[in-house]
């Protein structure tokens, strides 16, 4: 028993998203676009607090639809969030979802190159060396991923798009009702 009203029963819409990706892939500008589509959204959210914010989510109807953007820069990522994301998801009446953005190794390298910002697993090495590991730590969180989102030959525009798309699929499938 959740001890929640059958009055305070969550919308059939909720959502929890959460992104995360390769450094440089798109995921501020993801962060945007779903913040655009009506979710509170919050970014760069340390993995311990996660499972708090799922339960503001569930209980609050005010939190209907949310998106969390987590990645490299929390140092617990790699070792607490795969466990984490797990149990959420094996309890939760409405999962969340996971959406994984990346890009080739030569769009990072643009990316990064032309904003000057160093990449923040390696602030004083090169940027292909960096981009590599980055890669390779993040294979196993990939892998559980429900979606993933190549940002190699995207705009910031076709990047929104995509995430109208995937809002819009996921609004269908949520609301997809059989009756025999």
């Amino acid at each position: 028993m959740s001890g929640r009203g059958a009055g305070a029963r969550r919308p059939a819409r909720a959502e929890f998203l959460v992104i995360t990706g390769l450094s440089g892939a798109g995921k501020s500008q993801a962060i945007h676009a779903v913040e655009d589509l009506g979710y509170y959204c919050v970014d760069n959210l340390p993995v311990a607090l996660l499972g708090d914010l799922y339960r503001l989510h569930r209980d609050e109807r005010a939190l209907a639809k949310v998106a969390v953007v987590v990645d490299i820069r929390e140092r617990h990522l790699l070792t607490k969030f795969p466990q984490v994301f797990a149990a959420l998801k094996a309890s939760a009446e409405v999962p969340p979802a996971l959406i994984f953005l990346e890009a080739s190794p030569a769009a990072l390298h643009r990316r990064f190159s032309e904003t000057r910002r160093p990449h923040p697993l390696a602030p004083d090495q090169p940027i292909a060396d960096a981009i590599a590991t980055e890669r390779r730590k993040m294979a196993r969180i990939r892998a559980v991923a429900d979606e993933i989102v190549d940002t190699s030959d995207l705009t910031v525009h076709e990047l929104r798009q995509v995430f109208l798309a995937l809002a819009r699929d996921r609004r269908q499938r949520a609301s997809l009702v059989l009756t025999f």
